[in-house]
């Protein structure tokens, strides 16, 4: 994706339409804003100051986005302020939809938590013990 210093998206890649659903010409012409949860403003305040003042770096964050059916997606985005490149005159951003992984990762800790309360609910000793003889846990009793 590429915007201008104002927000305004100039090129995005077809492939956009797999993330989010939106065609490329959706897209384009539109503010990066209107795309993102109100709750993350700030860290896109903070975030285009950053990129802004620190031309060619690469600076990255995670944001939540509307896609085109109105779910809200969890992506990584990392942006260059390539602006005084003359090829280029704009903010590149590549992203990835995480959605799909940070909902894995909020199952596996409901899951431990879930395991661990079972676990110490229980008045006998139990010992969880790895098949090399590694202690993974003993509960309170």
């Amino acid at each position: 994706m590429d915007i201008d210093e104002e927000g305004i998206i100039h090129y995005i890649t077809p492939s956009i339409k797999n993330v989010l659903g939106y065609s490329a010409e959706e897209i384009v012409g539109r503010d990066l804003i209107e795309f993102v949860h109100s709750e993350d403003m700030d860290i896109i305040m903070k975030k285009k100051k950053e990129i802004l003042s620190n031309p060619n770096k690469a600076i990255s964050a995670i944001l939540r986005v509307c896609d085109k059916y109105g779910r809200w997606r969890i992506v990584k985005v990392t942006g260059r302020n390539l602006l005084d490149l003359p090829a280029v005159g704009g903010i590149v951003f590549n992203f990835h939809d995480i959605t799909e992984l940070i909902e894995k990762e909020k199952e596996a800790r409901k899951s431990e938590r879930l395991a661990q309360t079972a676990l110490n609910a229980t008045h006998d000793m139990v010992v969880v013990v790895g098949f090399d003889g590694t202690i993974f846990d003993v509960n309170e009793s």
